[in-house]
């Protein structure tokens, strides 16, 4: 994966991301997260998710993210953020 395109993916996984987690109501939450079932389809987002043992675009449900997608998405934006301009 290349650099830029990690940076442009993981700002917009965190944007998603924390739209979701700070929705303040239920449409709000699933906008959220339809927005992150999709950016999650893009290639380079599926060849990460790929390697996340229990993350997967299909355990996201219509109620919310599961724990493990949640924790593979917190460590893509960790990885995206230490990346050095």
């Amino acid at each position: 994966m290349e650099v830029e395109e990690l940076k442009r993916f993981g700002a917009m996984l965190e944007n998603d991301y924390n739209r979701y987690c700070c929705a303040s109501s239920k449409k709000e939450k699933e906008d959220a997260l339809f927005q992150l079932q999709e950016l999650m389809k893009r290639p380079v987002l599926v060849d990460y998710f790929s390697r996340c043992p229990m993350a997967l675009t299909s355990n996201i449900v219509k109620y919310g993210l599961d724990s493990e997608t949640g924790k593979c998405i917190q460590k893509f934006i960790e990885k995206y953020k230490s990346i050095k301009d």
